[in-house]
């Protein structure tokens, strides 16, 4: 696979399942319904630029639309962003949502497992400027949801950057102070949806965190799943959609 930096306006692409080159993609040739497997190098220095991988889908429903909402989910520690792109799709496809699903920057284990290290939020940040070069996105509804480290850095970023992400979802995340910004009240009000199993620990963090969020004017909606762990109760999918809705006000 080629690496192209993201700068450009035309991105090379691999087939999902399919593993073969099929050449330089311009927004409008993006494939509905299908995700791609794409390339991104993040610039720095020789010593700090960084290369991985996202996972991008627009929805069926492609034709029909001028702009999409765009969700980007972002994977948990020793997971693939590959399986929760998947998991997420669904939901994203049934909603008319492009969803995004980038790679951690630290390999646990070569082609399975990965986690999120030093470059995390220009990986982030980086890939939601490559779809956005790709895909009509609506600016007003772009989102940010995680599970456990992914849930922190949706936490994280989100909260750094509420001019671009207008909703954030963490789940199984730990909320700390530290994610918060300098101002005790920001101008950008944030849809935010925290899901945190009943029998995981942080339960008590998250329950502070909504409180807080919601004091500095944030709109939030705590789920609490019942008799579950660290994990997202199924049936996903429904708690996906839930999720999406949530986040764009419907």
């Amino acid at each position: 696979m080629h690496e192209r930096n993201i700068s450009t306006s035309v991105l090379c692409v691999v087939w999902a399942g399919l593993g073969l080159l099929a050449g330089c993609q311009s927004p409008r040739s993006l494939p509905p319904g299908r995700t791609i497997r794409a390339q991104l190098t993040v610039p720095g220095s020789v010593q700090d630029s960084t290369s991985t991988e996202v996972y991008l889908s627009v929805p069926p429903s492609a034709g029909k639309q001028r702009s999409f909402p765009l969700v980007v989910v972002l994977h948990g520690y020793g997971d693939h962003a590959a399986a929760f792109h998947e998991l997420w799709k669904p939901a994203a496809d049934s909603l008319g949502v492009v969803l995004l699903a980038p790679l951690g920057d630290k390999t646990l284990l070569e082609g399975l497992s990965y986690a999120w290290a030093d470059h995390a939020e220009p990986i982030i940040l980086a890939g939601v400027d490559m779809t956005r070069r790709l895909v009509s996105i609506n600016p007003h509804r772009i989102y940010l949801a995680g599970f456990s480290q992914g849930g922190n850095l949706a936490y994280r970023i989100g909260l750094a950057h509420p001019e671009l992400f207008r909703g954030i979802a963490p789940l199984g995340a730990r909320f700390r102070s530290s994610f918060l910004p300098d101002s005790c009240r920001t101008r950008f009000a944030m849809r935010i949806y925290i899901g945190h199993g009943d029998r995981d620990q942080g339960i008590n963090a998250s329950r502070e965190a909504a409180a807080l969020l919601q004091s500095q004017g944030h709109t939030v909606r705590l789920e609490i799943y019942r008799r579950t762990g660290h994990d997202i109760p199924e049936p996903r999918e429904r708690e996906f959609i839930q999720i999406i809705r949530f986040l764009m006000d419907q």
